[in-house]
């Protein structure tokens, strides 16, 4: 099993290898103490989306609106931190936010037969305009307690605490999705969603079960956003939902369903963001960021379309 794991994952392996190798070599800032942990902080607000996401995939869905809750739940925090709300209270406020949206999600997908890519697109621009509703179109600046400043920004030894909180959540998933007959249901579903419902699984609670946990992620993440920039942004999260999608497929998952986990999204994960990474460092600016954006979701496409064949 382990050993069939390792060689659909042995192209994705290799350019990770090729493009960190070139990472060290093209820049004297790549290789140091600081960069290294700074892309580890980067990788963990991507990482928490990316988690729901995969599962999403996996059973052959798409979930466009996940930075549209990251950005609300971002601006939802930052008022509660504002009226003096303690951490739990606004992370049990953001869960109930996040899988709220994910149960409607996947409810309309599931009980009126609607393509995942129509509902969460309009869920999407729903959520992004009671962003702007919310703030008028402000940022809201607020003075971060430790406890909170502390998701984005603290270490635990040389280790950025993000980085420890996203390889937890990342390891309790990775247990659902192995060894519990829930994970077994995504996979199934992927792989053949009617001949799965034959077999007396109830895949439309499945799947809005699915869609929950993704806006669960999404809404950790909007607290990890709002740690490490300390303003809730009305636009925060815009279009990152094709920068997660892309990491995702590039690791190794395919948009058909079935194959795939969250071992191949890490891989994803870290090929994009070390190319985002050494254009920051080399200075070679926005435009050829977004160049290389929309190269990344173009082959993350390519490989999608590979799959289908």
């Amino acid at each position: 099993m382990w050993l069939k794991k390792l060689i659909f994952t042995a192209p994705s392996l290799i350019a990770f290898v090729i493009i960190f190798i070139f990472c060290s070599i093209i820049s004297p800032f790549f290789f140091t103490d600081i960069n290294l942990q700074n892309i580890l902080r980067q990788i963990a607000v991507n990482g928490l989306l990316a988690i729901g996401l995969t599962m999403v995939i996996l059973i052959g869905g798409i979930d466009l609106s996940i930075g549209s809750i990251l950005g609300l739940v971002a601006i939802i925090s930052a008022m509660l931190i504002r009226a003096e709300v303690g951490l739990i209270q606004i992370i049990l406020v953001a869960i109930i936010i996040g899988m709220a949206i994910g149960v409607t999600n996947g409810f309309l997908i599931t009980q009126f037969s609607i393509a995942p890519f129509v509902i969460t697109l309009g869920m999407q621009f729903v959520l992004r305009g009671l962003c702007f509703s919310i703030t008028r179109g402000r940022t809201i600046f607020v003075e971060m307690p430790f406890n909170v400043d502390f998701i984005a920004n603290g270490d635990i030894g040389p280790i950025p605490f993000p980085a420890v909180l996203l390889g937890l959540v990342y390891f309790i998933i990775f247990l659902v999705m192995q060894y519990t007959v829930f994970g077994r249901h995504l996979y199934a579903i992927g792989g053949n969603e009617e001949s799965t419902r034959l077999f007396g699984v109830n895949v439309k609670l499945v799947k809005i079960a699915v869609y929950a946990i993704c806006g669960i992620t999404a809404a950790i993440a909007g607290i990890m956003n709002l740690s490490r920039i300390s303003v809730g942004d009305p636009q925060a999260g815009t279009g990152i939902a094709f920068y997660i999608i892309a990491a995702v497929i590039i690791g190794g998952n395919k948009f058909t369903g079935g194959r795939g986990g969250l071992y191949f999204t890490i891989i994803g994960l870290f090929i994009v963001t070390l190319i985002y990474n050494i254009i920051i460092l080399v200075g070679l600016g926005y435009y050829v960021q977004l160049i290389a954006e929309g190269t990344i979701v173009i082959i993350a496409a390519l490989l999608g379309r590979e799959g289908k064949q």
